[in-house]
């Protein structure tokens, strides 16, 4: 029998104890234990975990220590090149390798050195010389920065020379003199080509003087040069600052926008560490087209719903998130706490209450400023090499790691602001407020008393208290610090990260967010660069110390103080019919903490084999450990109840397992490039955890140790997945203008039966450079730079249907009650319906893409279509009730359509020698739509959703205004005397009343920013925008005049007397059906358009000239604002997060230094 989420799911009976003492050391001694030996064996695991990657990694640091133990002791003027390196040689055993025409260019050099480092005391010696230098084993190779034709007087050769031709060698490196393996050498205009070998290394026979050598390489800028007689050739390639060819993480690999048959989106770490966020997520709002984040509370640790292109499940029990994977380790959280399609997943609080923002996000465990970049993968090319997992879009993070590039040395990033809110709803002043509490009084013909309004006969009417201000006006405080130490040498590097952060919540009450965590990694070459290994562990600690927002920021004006003189909170200023959960501002006395520890840590291991042939292996391992204690203190209630305390605590763990082999294999030959890879992967996810609820503590004092309860419940939580399959991708491009891409990937999964288990995923990409054909050039104006097409069509597939849902499962509770024993048995009762036949979902997606280059690329513009469909979905099939269950999952022939356009639009207006100006621009309309479905009546959802419509579709009654007679709210309706909502059939049928619709899903969304770089100067702007129905603020949740306040917009535009053509009904003083039915109409909606400022970042960076007196590499100050302002029609407080009872988003600024020594 398997252990799944709800088998697992079993309560312990809620006991009343006449003795407490006695009886709670029982029960207590039963669920203790349970949760001990349950965290022993999680402890002993990660503790295993946690002592094999430091053994490796100072083993890493071990092995690497040989080649930073070099040092060099040297001093002298104007000495000559061969001596320092006669030098080097008896130091150090390095021998120096280089053609003697090269040191006719040398110059001398006057250096002083105290045991430096080799690397370091190289690199001072070639500052100011026209030759650099590489690394190979225990030789240092020595040549031009640029290539360098002979100085010999080049003889007309021989006509039989110039035919047969000759052999020629070189080496390719970058400017940090780290060979490039597999970059492309071509003789220009012929077939003949090679790629370097590991060493950065080529051979090219048959090629003649006068021939050009086109030398390429991934994410550097391409150089050419025309073959003279020599037979060597060094050439160092510069990174590219052309974004369509810098680097681009695809999955299992690289690539660029230019070559691309995929649609990848990146977002650099640079971008992310100019945002005033603690989820790095959160800093891809308006970055990637198509993507929509939104937050569900603007608590930092909060979760948020993330989608990409569109719901594309039927079923609202499902989550949207793509899949996320962070340095090729997958972050999976099974969804054991009830998470939906609306509120998005509860992230690593699997157990316990949710938490104040309705659980928490596992990416506020990742410091932002630790990302190198996240890549966000849309279309089929992309995502099928990732099979089923893959459906819903993929987000790949990958996070800073150690090479050449960083160089040695210490950078410290420190900087401290304030965090307020962004705006305040304006509402009635106390004087407005109690002229419409009277007005509804006197239009319900009743009488006020202390009871029923204690605003009108107990409160201060000279009191006015803005509420917003009261709760969440609170300045709140940030500070982060972030120190990272980066060294090494061509055969092994180093980082070693710290950071800290905390924020304050703008909340009144207490509330702060804090996060700690070092980062290692280790990066080694082998000497003759065949072998190569990467290992990386991330650890942190979290902590959340929340107050739940109260329900009361429109509450009266002239409302009693929260507390009173003492410090506790004011009841005796209410009236006695306010118990402890109506009051208010209790919850600001209630209690949400939690921590989390999280463990992240990766190796790949990649050997070559011979030439374009290597074998790789990436293993992964994170884990997510989390305690939430959320408390009802007896200070929360009112002492008039004899109110005793209740504590909610959860334990969740969450750990993700992967391996990954792979082999690959490239090969050049004439002008064709192919590269093949095959590969497996096999991860395994464990999410599980306890619920325990402790009530009756007689103390606040014991309400953190649930033993001291006089009532217990202990429910453990378990979900286990299980995953493994076996891909492939066919690489190949020719001439650099024709591409193709081939993937294909067979996923086996735990989540169906024995004979479904396996799915068959693929794709094809193909892409066309126009601009790269002599026909094209030919007729096209020269501000065309670049004509690219591409499409791509591919299955990816979905086993998001919950664990185990083909076997038989069963439980001895029903709810949260445990079943009687019957004759000393405990009984079971069956918990679903099984069908084992149920099988893999398929998503087809299609993707046909036009990119633009203008200016040599300095303007470019991408053009994308897609259009996704689904239909084989995986839902509920209804049964008869008399089988005993009234659904079983099964697969429907529900086709479901996302489609839409994505335009992206990046210029560099600007770029003179000490100014640059860029700026960019993308947008995305997307269609949701239920194309068909077979056998649709008989279905579950025939009363929820129309063919033909978003499967976000509301259906709701037409609003018409407020009736000028009555003053109540109308609605257009079948029968003028009769309102009829019969969601049992679908809307607008029969005598249903349901006419009109709104849909949910946003219009449009994106993005636009500038970025703009003077001197030491830098200044950059991001905004996001988009348009969406939302809830109308203006028309409040509850009856208006019920005791509630008012928008102030609302004075003078209600309705008093017969024939008032007004915006609002009357005032009532009581809770009025009408008001139910109004929050069923279109009229309750609006249709919400905003632009948000979302982050301006400044900077100066100090003169070179004062870093030499103060011996810093650089000084940066830069100041950042966060969430500055939105431009809105929307009446609320914000037009994302909706909720009056929510925390809205608050704006930041911070100000810092980043020093590097």
């Amino acid at each position: 029998m398997q252990k799944t989420a709800d088998w697992f799911r079993m309560a312990m009976p809620i006991t009343k104890i006449s003795k407490p003492r006695t009886a709670t050391r029982i029960m207590w001694a039963k669920t203790s234990c349970a949760v001990a030996s349950f965290r022993r064996k999680h402890s002993f695991i990660v503790m295993a975990m946690r002592m094999t990657f430091i053994l490796l990694l100072v083993a890493f640091l071990q092995v690497s220590a040989n080649g930073f133990a070099q040092t060099v002791t040297f001093s002298g003027k104007n000495i000559p090149l061969q001596q320092v390196f006669t030098a080097i040689k008896q130091q150090t055993g390095f021998a120096v390798f280089g053609n003697n025409e090269l040191f006719q260019h040398a110059k001398t050099i006057s250096i002083q050195a105290d045991k430096m480092p080799l690397h370091n005391f190289l690199d001072k010696v070639f500052e100011a010389q026209p030759l650099t230098y590489h690394i190979d084993g225990k030789t240092i190779f020595i040549h031009s920065k640029t290539p360098i034709p002979s100085n010999k007087v080049v003889a007309e050769p021989a006509a039989t020379t110039v035919e047969q031709g000759f052999e020629i060698t070189g080496r390719i490196y970058n400017t940090r003199n780290e060979p490039l393996p597999y970059a492309s050498v071509q003789v220009k205009g012929t077939k003949l080509g090679a790629l370097t070998d590991t060493k950065g290394a080529f051979v090219l026979k048959n090629v003649k003087v006068g021939d050009v050598l086109v030398v390429s390489y991934i994410g550097c800028i391409t150089k050419e040069a025309t073959i003279t007689e020599d037979k060597e050739y060094f050439f160092q390639l510069a990174d590219t600052k052309n974004q369509l060819d810098q680097v681009i993480i695809q999955g299992y690999g690289t690539t660029t926008k230019r070559s691309s048959t995929g649609n990848i989106a990146k977002v650099t770490g640079e971008e992310i560490a100019r945002q005033n966020v603690m989820n790095p997520l959160m800093a891809l709002q308006g970055k990637v087209p198509g993507l929509v984040i939104t937050p569900t509370t603007g608590y930092s640790s909060g979760t948020m719903r993330v989608e990409l292109r569109g719901r594309k499940t039927i079923s609202d029990a499902f989550v949207s998130d793509p899949l996320y994977i962070i340095d090729g380790v997958p972050i999976t959280t099974l969804e054991l706490s009830g998470a939906n399609y609306q509120s998005g997943s509860a992230g690593v609080l699997q157990a316990g209450f949710g938490g104040v923002g309705g659980g928490q996000s596992p990416f506020f465990s990742l410091d932002p400023t630790e990302i190198e970049s996240i890549e966000v993968l849309k279309d089929a090319d992309a995502t099928a090499i990732y099979g089923s997992r893959g459906a819903s879009g993929v987000i790949l993070i990958t996070t800073k790691r150690a090479n050449l590039k960083s160089g040695s040395g210490f950078t410290a990033n420190i900087q401290t602001g304030m965090r307020t809110v962004t705006r305040y709803m304006k509402m009635m002043s106390t004087q407005d407020f109690l002229q419409m509490r009277k007005q509804a009084f006197a239009n319900d013909g009743m009488t006020p008393n202390a009871d029923n309004a204690p605003d009108l006969m107990m409160w201060d009417s000279t009191r006015n208290v803005n509420w917003q201000k009261e709760l969440y006006g609170n300045r709140g405080k940030s500070t982060q610090a972030n120190v990272a130490f980066t060294g090494g040498n061509q055969i092994a590097q180093f980082r070693v990260s710290g950071q800290y952060s905390k924020e304050v919540d703008i909340l009144s009450a207490k509330g702060a967010n804090e996060r700690a965590g070092v980062a290692m990694n280790v990066n080694h070459t082998s000497y003759n660069n065949k072998f190569r290994m990467n290992m990386g562990v991330n650890y942190s600690l979290t902590k959340t110390d929340s107050r739940p927002n109260p329900d009361a920021v429109n509450y009266a004006p002239n409302a009693p103080s929260i507390y009173n003189e003492v410090g506790a909170l004011n009841f005796a200023a209410w009236p006695a019919s306010i118990n402890q959960t109506s009051f208010p501002f209790y919850t600001l006395e209630m209690m949400s903490e939690a921590r989390t520890v999280f463990l992240k840590a990766d190796m790949t291991a990649d050997y070559n084999l011979m030439k374009g042939l290597n074998v790789k292996a990436n293993i992964g391992y994170n884990s997510f450990n989390t305690d939430h204690f959320y408390g009802f203190p007896m200070r929360a209630q009112n002492p008039l109840y004899n109110p005793t305390g209740m504590a909610m605590t959860g334990y969740t763990n969450i750990t993700n397992v992967v391996i990954e082999p792979q082999i690959t294999y490239r090969r050049y030959f004439g002008k064709s490039n192919l590269q093949v890879l095959f590969g497996a992967s096999y991860q395994s996810n464990v999410t599980k955890g306890i619920n325990t609820i402790g009530m009756g503590f007689s103390s606040d004092d014991f309400i953190e140790s649930v033993n001291m309860a006089q009532m217990q419940m202990a429910t453990p939580v378990f979900g286990q997945y299980k995953y493994a399959a076996m891909f492939g991708r066919i690489s190949y491009d020719y001439d650099n203008k024709y591409f193709l891409n081939l993937n294909g990937r067979r996923d086996g999964s735990s989540r169906f039966g024995k004979d479904n288990q396996f799915g068959n995923f693929g794709s094809v990409g193909l892409a066309w450079i126009a601009t790269e054909e002599p026909w094209v050039k030919s007729f096209l104006p020269k501000a065309i730079s670049m004509i690219k097409l591409r499409s791509s069509y591919g299955l990816t597939g979905s086993d998001n249907v919950g664990d185990y849902k083909y076997l038989s499962q069963w439980t001895s509770t029903v709810g949260s009650y445990q079943l009687y024993p019957y004759d000393t048995k405990t009984p079971l009762v069956n918990l679903l319906a099984v069908n084992p036949n149920y099988r893999w979902q398929v998503n087809k997606k299609f993707e046909a893409a036009l990119s633009l280059g203008f200016l040599q690329d300095k303007l470019s513009a991408d053009f994308i279509y897609y259009n996704e469909r689904c239909n084989n979905q995986l839902t509920s099939f209804p049964t008869g009730i008399y089988t005993g269950f009234n659904s079983v999952v099964a697969n429907w022939p529900a086709n479901i359509e996302n489609k839409g356009f994505d335009v992206l639009v990046n210029a560099t207006l600007m770029d003179r020698d000490q100014f640059r100006w860029s700026a960019y621009f993308n947008i995305n309309f997307n269609t949701n739509k239920l194309l068909a479905y077979p056998g649709f009546e008989n279905s579950p959802y025939y009363a929820k959703l129309k063919i033909g419509k978003s499967l976000n579709e509301l259906y709701l009654l037409k609003y018409t205004g407020v009736d000028p007679k009555t003053g109540e709210y109308s609605f257009q309706l079948k029968d003028k005397n009769l309102l009829t909502i019969d969601q049992s059939i679908p809307a607008g049928t029969g005598a249903d009343d349901r006419i009109s619709s709104i849909d949910l899903s946003p219009k449009y969304s994106g993005g636009f920013g500038s970025s703009v770089t003077w001197k030491n100067w830098d200044m950059h702007v991001a905004f996001n925008y988009r348009r969406q129905y939302q809830v109308n603020a203006y028309f409040p949740m509850n009856t208006a005049g019920a005791g509630n306040n008012l928008p102030a917009e609302m004075v003078g535009n209600v309705w008093e007397k017969e024939g008032d053509i007004k915006k609002y009904a009357k005032y009532h003083a009581t809770e009025q059906p009408m008001y139910a039915n109004f929050r069923v109409s279109d009229g309750y909606y609006f249709d919400t358009k905003f632009v948000r400022l979302n982050n301006v970042a400044i900077g100066y960076k100090m003169p070179g000239s004062l870093m030499k007196q103060t011996k810093l590499k650089s000084c940066r100050l830069f100041v950042q604002l966060q969430n500055m302002f939105v431009l809105t029609n929307y009446n609320g407080i914000d037009p994302e997060i909706t909720s009056m009872t929510a925390l809205p988003p608050a704006k930041s600024f911070t100000a810092g230094i980043n020093l590097q020594f």
